[in-house]
């Protein structure tokens, strides 16, 4: 969940390949969208560089341009029962709120509705 100036928005939990779930945080910086995503997974699985996965976020006049993304290994943490991947994406902002996001991962396409949460 996050927040843009009092509003606030949300994603939910999906899966992403045969046995990892994907988790999102989306916030407005002070001029771009961060698009904070996490990868859960079973331990013993090689690590998620760079290059393995590309992330688009949307908004209502079509995709935002990406700003940075992560280099190099994904910062990972876990241990015997399951580790988690994280990394953080930046977007320059459109012409509103983002309305979704598409995850590109080991052959998975994840489309993941960004809702709007009045406070």
């Amino acid at each position: 969940m996050a927040s843009d100036g009092g509003s606030t928005f949300t994603t939910e939990t999906h899966r992403i390949g045969s046995d990892a779930t994907l988790m999102m945080d989306v916030r407005r910086t002070k001029s771009l969208w961060d698009v904070a995503l996490f990868i859960a997974r079973p331990a013993g699985k090689s690590p998620i560089r760079a290059g393995d996965v590309e992330v688009q976020l949307f908004d209502a006049d079509g995709p935002a341009a990406l700003a940075s993304a992560p280099l190099g290994d994904w910062v990972e943490a876990g241990g015997a029962a399951g580790t988690t991947a994280s990394a953080s994406f930046m977007f320059e902002p459109g012409i509103g709120p983002p309305t979704s996001i598409r995850v590109i991962w080991g052959g998975t396409v994840v489309e993941i509705p960004v809702r709007h949460v009045p406070t």
